[in-house]
């Protein structure tokens, strides 16, 4: 295997750790997910009133929403990654409990730190 001479050390703790939270999240695995984030998590959305502060919310959070939904595609179609930060462009389909379709196209900023999640700013658009 030969390493990109141009991806740090850095970006790939980044690019692994963003992809334990994001597998962790679709397996409904919480253990996991709790594992890849810092203790002091900051989980936001930025022109909202959605935060959560810490690894015990932010876990529930997730946990929440997806227990919402009965059937939940999330699919990332571009992941950037400079340093400790990914930048992830996803779409995320689904049907929530009620029936009710889901359709957003999303955002999220990740910085890693410690080689945990330590910040996540997620922008969402509904779609129709």
């Amino acid at each position: 295997m030969t390493m990109d001479p141009d991806v740090s050390s850095a970006e790939l703790v980044t690019r692994h750790v963003v992809g334990q939270v994001i597998n962790s999240i679709a397996a409904r695995d919480w253990t996991s997910l709790n594992a890849c984030v810092s203790p002091d998590i900051v989980y936001w959305r930025p022109g909202t009133n959605d935060r959560v502060d810490g690894a015990q919310g932010y876990v529930a959070e997730w946990q929440r929403f997806v227990e919402s939904t009965s059937r939940l595609d999330y699919r990332p179609h571009t992941v950037i990654v400079q340093g400790d930060t990914a930048m992830v462009e996803a779409t995320a389909e689904g049907v929530y409990a009620t029936g009710e379709p889901l359709h957003f196209s999303m955002v999220t900023i990740m910085r890693i730190e410690g080689g945990r999640l330590a910040e996540e700013r997620e922008y969402i658009v509904p779609r129709s």
